[in-house]
């Protein structure tokens, strides 16, 4: 079930900073020093953490991976080979 939705205002100061309010900040589990991913979509501006943001990078790219692959021990024996090869 989808969370509801809550609004609240907020303002941009003259450094360019915005106040997340504490209700939003509970929700998302956003602490000091939380890094943000800042993005717009669609005239939106969104703050995503980027422990989220790399977390849904790598669940779309992992459908291009298979989940047994090992890319060290893969590199590994290709180079090996291709030392082998130049003897």
């Amino acid at each position: 079930m989808s969370e509801p939705s809550r609004y609240s205002e907020t303002r941009i100061d003259r450094s360019g900073r915005v106040v997340i309010p504490a209700w939003a900040r509970r929700r998302l589990d956003l602490r000091p020093d939380t890094e943000l991913r800042v993005s717009i979509r669609d005239g939106t501006l969104c703050l995503e953490p980027r422990a989220v943001a790399y977390r849904r990078a790598r669940d779309r790219l992992k459908r291009y991976f298979a989940e047994d692959r090992d890319d060290v021990t893969e590199l590994w024996h290709e180079r090996r080979d291709e030392a082998g090869s130049n003897d």
